[in-house]
């Protein structure tokens, strides 16, 4: 498990490579998500869940049209399920929980982005991964409003990231961009109320955001 101290350094070196960079772009990035999310057992229905992303970027030259860009976001993901199961109790034969867990991530990724034509519009597509330090890793069952079980993530995410959209250069430098960006998440729960051992969980996200950046 990462602590702060480990948090605060990874970002220093984000921040220190950004300024070591020469004819990077410089940028800020905001949108919504929705996030649905599937676990490695039978029990939850999961629904749903909008979302808040919002961070920042640089864009590293590597060609005409090709770039890197590291970017550092924090992520708001809420999880929502029903949890059931059957039981062999005749006077309660079937126990459903609701399953809930707000979590607030630092999320560190890299892409390597193309665009397409000269134009000062500009189509482009981009791909890369990511980890999220998730920094409340909790998640609750409760039962008609009262506690039933708590248990917590025990992995951080890694991701897997696709990107498409289109990009408009303004003036003085600026340039605004409009994207649809899907990610892959992969973390462990460490146990459930029927499974004392980890379970696999995936979070598939939806992002539709706006960005805007200046070329320094």
């Amino acid at each position: 498990m990462l602590n702060t101290t480990t948090i605060l350094t990874l970002c220093a070196l984000f921040a220190a490579s950004s300024l070591l960079a020469q004819n990077a772009t410089y940028g800020l990035q905001a949108g919504v998500f929705l996030s649905t999310p599937k676990m490695d057992e039978v029990y939850y229905d999961f629904s749903g869940q909008v979302g808040f992303s919002g961070g920042i970027f640089f864009r590293i030259p590597l060609t005409q049209n090709l770039s890197f860009q590291p970017e550092a976001s924090y992520i708001r993901r809420p999880v929502r399920a029903a949890y059931s199961f059957d039981t062999y109790n005749a006077l309660d034969p079937r126990v459903v929980l609701d399953y809930s867990a707000d979590q607030n991530l630092l999320e560190l990724g890299g892409l390597l982005r193309r665009e397409i034509g000269v134009r000062r519009i500009k189509p482009f597509v981009a791909g890369g991964m990511a980890v999220g330090f998730l920094t409340d890793k909790k998640a609750t069952y409760t039962r008609d409003g009262a506690p039933y079980a708590t248990t917590a993530f025990t992995h951080n995410d890694v991701s897997v990231l696709l990107e498409s959209g289109v990009s408009m250069a303004a003036k003085n430098g600026l340039s605004l961009s409009l994207g649809l960006r899907y990610s892959l998440a992969f973390n462990y729960q460490e146990r459930s109320p029927l499974s004392f051992s980890r379970i696999g969980a995936r979070h598939h996200r939806f992002l539709l955001q706006l960005g805007v950046a200046k070329e320094f």
